[in-house]
């Protein structure tokens, strides 16, 4: 039998910060997971340092690779880019443009590793900040990620992104924040990456999360929804979970069952 691939969200599935971050259950049932010749990803929206800062903060490690912003960027446990998707060029500026003008609170640009928070007079953040032409000088990008007042407005947003820019971006909605991979990319699609890489057939690939922009890679392969997830996600979902524990133990028993049917 062939091992299984279980694809994990980070913020609010792997790691719940209303217990701490990732729990000592949760790290040694991915630890025995992948000792039995199983393995594990992380698919998260965020980018590349925020990825790489939290994932030390928690002391976490116990994975086969990770895709950040959603799949656009794979990387390896060294920190090294396995992939980089890009937008295609010539639309930076146009998008920067609408949300200036529609009021976002704030837009970042990812170009591989490196993120620019855009000067586009909305909230100050932490990180490098360029001017409002400099982001428009820039041909392509890795993500994008805006923030908008409320839930709803993020919402009617998202549809007109869709709308107006869905040959650029694929706008993925994060309670009012929206992340914008390039067009075409979403976690199935990195997920579908790692069951290549690692020749786990599509029947033994299974995914969690807790957020819209987890669906796709829920509805693709064998999903699970943490129970804190909206009612779509947990309609898309398989099954409802508390806890990465839960699966483990699910697929951990599967591969007992599997031993002994073998045996007899």
């Amino acid at each position: 039998m062939s091992g299984y691939l279980l694809a994990s969200d980070f913020d609010g599935t792997l790691c719940r910060w209303e217990n701490g971050g990732i729990t000592n259950e949760d790290k040694e049932a991915v630890r025995r997971f992948r000792a039995a010749g199983n393995r594990f990803v992380l698919v998260t929206g965020r980018d590349y340092e925020s990825t790489m800062s939290v994932l030390q903060e928690q002391d976490f490690w116990e994975m086969d690779s990770c895709f950040c912003m959603s799949s656009a960027l794979c990387m390896d446990l060294s920190g090294n880019v396995i992939y980089d998707r890009r937008t295609k060029e010539g639309r930076v500026g146009e998008i920067l443009r609408y949300f200036k003008d529609t009021g976002a609170l704030y837009a970042v640009l990812q170009v591989g590793k490196e993120g620019y928070n855009v000067d586009i007079g909305g909230m100050p953040l932490a990180m490098r900040t360029i001017s409002f032409a400099e982001g428009c000088k820039i041909p392509s990008i890795t993500n994008c990620n805006v923030k908008y007042e409320t839930v709803e407005e993020s919402v009617r947003r998202a549809e007109e992104i869709s709308r107006l820019f869905g040959d650029f971006v694929n706008p993925l909605l994060n309670n009012n924040n929206i992340d914008m991979p390039p067009a075409g990319v979403d976690k199935a699609g990195g997920v579908a990456y790692a069951a290549q890489m690692f020749q786990i057939p599509h029947e033994n690939v299974y995914t969690v999360g807790d957020n819209l922009n987890d669906l796709s890679m829920v509805g693709a392969f064998h999903g699970r929804s943490m129970q804190s997830g909206p009612p779509a996600l947990q309609d898309a979902a398989e099954r409802t979970v508390s806890t990465i524990c839960e699966i483990v133990d699910e697929l951990m028993g599967n591969m007992r069952q599997s031993d002994f049917a073998n045996l007899s």
